[in-house]
């Protein structure tokens, strides 16, 4: 099939080369007036002006929407065609960034903001696939004001599209969607001038107004509200003043953060630690048994700093909290400093002594510990569905019996033909790991002692005849 596939396109490819220019004109404008995505790809490929391409972004998007609802409603599948279709035009203003039209780039980035913005108030969008799109566009808007500002000859006028930019929040498809609209005024943030900032202001202060009363979320929209007033400070008075007027909202989480980044940027490792400790000691006192941002902020702050001793207690704390994926980083740190083979059955104590067993477990499991984790599982016997297939080959005359125990004490909970599935699920894996005459036995106990349950005996039945095929 790969075979043939590759021979079409090269087939193609040739008719393509020996195609006249009128045969291809004739053909891109047959399917140009017909294909809204194909219509956008043209226009945007052989360089149209950004109003031709953006006029085409809305008829592409309009018809995407309108032929994914379905009675008025998008469900995740459509949502996710809509978003694929929004994606290309993000791609393309990708394009313009790349090429220094910045301004080109914000508008398509703009109208596929607030065209998701809509969607998200009408579309299931569970599968996350809006909030990337969302997300990428907001991308496209911060890099390209960043070039503006960055511009050496001002080529772009900042304060026009410092206004689409504004106009474009003040929508109200973003109310609700408070993240997303403090987002596109941080951007235009970064290019406001002394008038523009105060234009800016004003708005932030209408928005507080309007959102006081937004009770548990009335903190996530302060911090929304000084990052966006820090980043004016940052554009029109300088770094210093406006790292000044952070330090007065520390005590908001996402601030101290945004500190911690700052100073991090600035190879201030010492204050980035210690604004990260002082939360950390609050979270002690709180007696949190779980990793928080500040232990993951500290990670990377001793990462980027080179300290090793320190990142490898801070790897060693993130994993004895429960973040399993830093036992690996810890381990390989130990082992380039020549320290793993003592530490090793030091850490394992520490595992089984702060750690559930069920942590334990999977670690000792990890590390191919079978003696030790068979010891375990002789007092945690509800798990031996995870552990059966690895222990299975030493310890065969106690994981079969543990296993047909648990499936005569998982039967009669099942009541469906879902449940009997699962059930026999259960029997099937006995059997894959080499209990099949233990799964047989049981099997035949089930069906005699459920005669009046057809759906059971049917897939009771199914599964008899996969067991006994491989025999």
């Amino acid at each position: 099939m790969k075979q043939l596939e590759d021979n079409q396109a090269n087939d193609l490819s040739q008719m393509i080369d020996k195609a006249t220019k009128e045969e291809l004109a004739a053909l891109v404008e047959k399917h140009v007036n017909t294909d809204d995505k194909f219509r956008y790809e043209v226009l945007s490929a052989l360089g149209s002006t950004v109003a031709q391409e953006l006029a085409a972004a809305k008829e592409l998007i309009t018809s995407s929407i309108r032929s994914n609802t379905n009675r008025g409603y998008i469900n995740y599948r459509g949502c996710d065609d809509i978003c694929c279709d929004m994606d290309t035009v993000v791609e393309n203003a990708k394009r313009r960034n790349r090429r220094g039209q910045y301004a080109e780039a914000i508008d398509l980035s703009l109208y596929i903001v607030l065209a998701a913005a809509k969607l998200a108030s009408q579309a299931d969008s569970s599968s996350g696939a809006l909030s990337f799109t969302l997300e990428d566009a907001l991308k496209v808007i911060d890099e390209s004001t960043a070039a503006i500002r960055d511009e050496e000859r001002a080529q772009t006028d900042a304060r026009k599209v410092l206004d689409r930019i504004l106009k474009t929040a003040r929508n109200k498809a973003f109310d609700g969607w408070e993240e997303w609209r403090y987002a596109l005024l941080c951007s235009a943030a970064r290019i406001c001038d002394t008038k523009s900032a105060e234009k800016l202001v004003a708005y932030l202060d209408q928005q507080l107004v309007q959102l006081k009363d937004e009770g548990h979320l009335r903190d996530f929209y302060a911090a929304l509200d000084v990052e966006t007033r820090y980043c004016i400070k940052r554009t029109i008075e300088g770094k210093e003043a406006a790292r000044h007027f952070l330090n007065a909202y520390l005590a908001l989480d996402s601030i101290r953060e945004l500190a911690v980044h700052e100073d991090m940027a600035d190879g201030r490792y010492d204050n980035a630690e210690r604004l990260c400790l002082e939360r950390e000691r609050e979270d002690v006192a709180r007696s949190s048994m779980q990793p928080r941002r500040w232990n993951y902020l500290l990670y990377e702050i001793y990462t980027d700093a080179g300290q090793k001793e320190k990142q490898i207690a801070q790897a060693q704390k993130l994993f004895l909290l429960g973040d399993m994926s830093y036992y690996d980083k810890l381990k390989t740190l130990l082992i380039e400093n020549d320290r793993w083979a003592i530490a090793y059955p030091k850490l394992m104590e520490m595992v089984k002594e702060k750690q559930s067993y069920y942590y334990y477990m999977r670690l000792l499991d990890k590390e191919g510990e079978t003696a030790l984790l068979m010891e375990q599982l002789r007092m945690h016997q509800e798990l031996v569905f995870d552990y059966a297939e690895h222990l299975s080959g030493a310890y065969a005359d106690e994981i079969y019996p543990m296993c047909e125990k648990l499936i005569r004490r998982e039967a009669p909970t099942f009541s469906d033909r879902k449940g009997y599935r699962r059930l026999c699920s259960m029997l099937l894996f006995l059997s894959n790991i080499g209990g099949t005459a233990h799964a047989l036995s049981l099997l035949a106990a089930l069906r005699e002692n459920n005669p009046r349950r057809p759906a059971m005996l049917d897939e009771l039945n199914k599964a008899e005849r996969k067991m006994w095929k491989r025999v």
